[in-house]
């Protein structure tokens, strides 16, 4: 079963190695195949036929690492329905292995029919945003936080939100009375006092305080900020000048006299 100079067809693309290459798509025959003629169907991986030609086929390893004599080269048409095969095989697979998707339409205040601790992970994505009042928002909240209530303290709520000194204050209310940890981090491309845009990002969990993450300076500034002033932008809190008036003293008339 040598693999030196040999004659083969020039133009069989199965027994000439120049018209072959790494990523086709061929049939090979094992060595253990070679008295019934049986071809394996794969994809070369290398060549270990030295000679350009070879009369009985060039020797391959496919990627599973059959190696045999190629005998026929699967054109582009066949190895792509091969090929769509197989991900339809693996996919179905993957769907059969996989729980059931199910699609519930609830109160996000209230959603009895999801059990507590059934969600790894809940994501608010801008629905708090769009609540009105914090009663809706502090229950929507709660109930996030509800359902991602694990036994085994895994399960996690992720809340992406518009930049408000609101929003931190009912996060920790939240936090407190739900006994988990929060973290906030503030994502953006600079400091919203200076125009820039961010938002909030903030995890809610039991574990989620042991998590070691890298400081930020954009969190650690706009987050003590609030704390200071109660204002995502300023940095003082607000005082009798700043409050809004009909009128500006400077409008009046001056002395009636």
């Amino acid at each position: 079963d040598g693999d030196g100079d040999g004659d083969g067809d020039g133009d069989d693309p199965a027994t000439t190695r120049a018209r072959l290459h790494v990523g086709q798509t061929v049939e090979i025959i094992l060595k253990a195949d070679q008295a019934t003629g049986a071809t394996t169907r794969g994809t070369i991986r290398e060549f270990l036929t030295n000679s350009a030609t070879h009369p009985r086929g060039i020797k391959v390893r496919l990627r599973d690492g059959g190696i045999g004599r190629v005998a026929r080269v699967v054109d582009d048409d066949d190895a792509v329905d091969d090929e769509r095969r197989r991900l339809h095989r693996a996919s179905s697979s993957s769907a059969a292995a996989a729980p059931a998707t199910r699609c519930e339409v609830a109160d996000a205040r209230s959603m009895p029919t999801v059990p507590t601790g059934a969600a790894v992970v809940v994501l608010d994505k801008g629905t708090v945003d769009a609540l009105h009042g914090d009663d809706d928002k502090l229950a929507t909240l709660r109930e996030c936080v509800r359902m991602a209530n694990r036994p085994d303290g895994v399960g996690v709520v992720a809340s992406i939100s518009f930049p408000a000194a609101d929003r931190l204050r009912l996060l920790e209310r939240v936090a407190r009375e739900t006994r988990v940890g929060l973290r906030v981090r503030v994502v953006g491309d600079g400091d919203p006092a200076r125009g820039r845009r961010a938002v909030f990002v903030a995890v809610l969990g039991k574990r989620v305080e042991r998590v070691e993450t890298p400081r930020c300076e954009l969190s650690e500034t706009v987050l003590a900020r609030i704390r200071r002033s109660g204002s995502v932008v300023e940095d003082e809190p607000a005082g009798e000048e700043d409050a809004l008036t009909l009128f500006d003293d400077s409008d009046g008339d001056g002395d009636d006299g």
